[in-house]
């Protein structure tokens, strides 16, 4: 089901059946929906670090993934044979940890809060997403729950479990990410990239005649804000991304000077353009709220916005990497 659902299997691993939660966590704690007597719209309280992992946690010590003629076999003891089949996996099981760890950080530090009915909503529409892919790969009369129940060993109620909580994540992550953008000033360009210094020269001459930017980068950019008509997300002006080399100089209307940037098979050739300075909103989450939520409907959260979160992030929090040692 995609990389957005890695650590799925673990958490449904963790609240099998017969796991119940980890000793002191409530069914809430654990992403169970709220009290029937909760109002709908509710802020909803940003969980704890151990709150959040609990299921991971639990998945990753104590639970019991099979048993072999009477032996149990453990999450504990899997994990050291996906660190040597599958490295890759485990460290992008490993990014997103840290990532929600410095998420919940974050969240508290700068109140952000999210409505109970939100939730729900994003909550039911990626569980009817998964049971159209279902039915559609094994076809009609395939029940989804028995599906659950086989594939993970949990029921449909701890899997749902599983699933609020990756998605109370998401949408906590997104919210914090806008939300700190809009604390500093930012800067918007377009930007057209292309592989040969011929084709960045005839473009530049093209846009020094009058031509449209935004049909060209949609035309001959091969970045992927070539669909957006190579409007990048606002960032900091001083985000240090090479794509961004020279933007904070420039004044709206202005093009930096073209330049080369490293690409994956080798150097790159890039035009930019500032679009627009946008002043810094120093205002509270809850003022900013309702702004933010319309963002987020126009406009996701794009790699690029993701990246220089992740970068900022960082600086402000000690990271230490021990997966891999000796």
């Amino acid at each position: 089901m995609g990389r957005r659902w890695l650590l799925l299997g673990a958490l449904a691993a963790g609240l099998a059946a017969g796991d119940g939660l980890p000793s002191g966590a409530s069914g809430q704690e654990a992403g169970a929906a709220a009290p029937a007597g909760a109002a709908r719209g509710a802020p909803v309280e940003l969980l704890a670090v151990d709150d959040l992992t609990c299921a991971a946690q639990g998945a990753a010590g104590g639970s019991v993934l099979a048993i072999a003629d009477g032996e149990e076999i453990r999450a504990a003891e899997v994990l050291p044979l996906l660190f040597l089949t599958h490295t890759e996996l485990v460290y992008a099981a490993l990014e997103q940890a840290v990532r929600r760890r410095l998420m919940i950080k974050e969240a508290r530090r700068l109140c952000v809060r999210i409505g109970a009915d939100q939730v729900e909503k994003s909550v039911a529409a990626v569980l009817k997403a998964q049971s159209d892919e279902f039915e559609l790969a094994a076809g009609p009369g395939r029940d989804f729950e028995q599906y659950i129940l086989e594939r993970y060993g949990t029921t449909s109620a701890a899997y749902r479990a599983a699933v609020r909580d990756q998605v109370m994540e998401e949408l906590f992550l997104a919210r914090v990410i806008r939300y700190q953008a809009r604390l500093e000033e930012r800067i918007q360009v377009r930007v057209i990239v292309v592989e040969g210094m011929d084709a960045a020269c005839e473009i530049a001459g093209k846009l020094d005649e009058g031509a449209n930017f935004a049909a060209l980068a949609r035309a001959q950019s091969i970045d992927r804000s070539a669909a957006q008509g190579g409007l990048l997300p606002p960032v900091a002006r001083d985000c240090p991304h090479p794509l961004l080399q020279g933007a904070a100089s420039l004044k709206p209307g202005e093009r930096a000077e073209l330049s080369s940037i490293p690409g994956k098979s080798g150097e790159l050739f890039r035009i930019l353009r500032l679009e627009k300075e946008l002043p810094a909103d120093a205002r509270p989450y809850s003022e900013q709220a309702a702004d933010i939520e319309q963002e987020l409907e126009t406009r996701v959260i794009d790699p690029f916005e993701l990246t220089e979160w992740d970068r900022r992030a960082r600086e402000r929090y000690r990271i230490e990497v021990r997966m891999g040692r000796a």
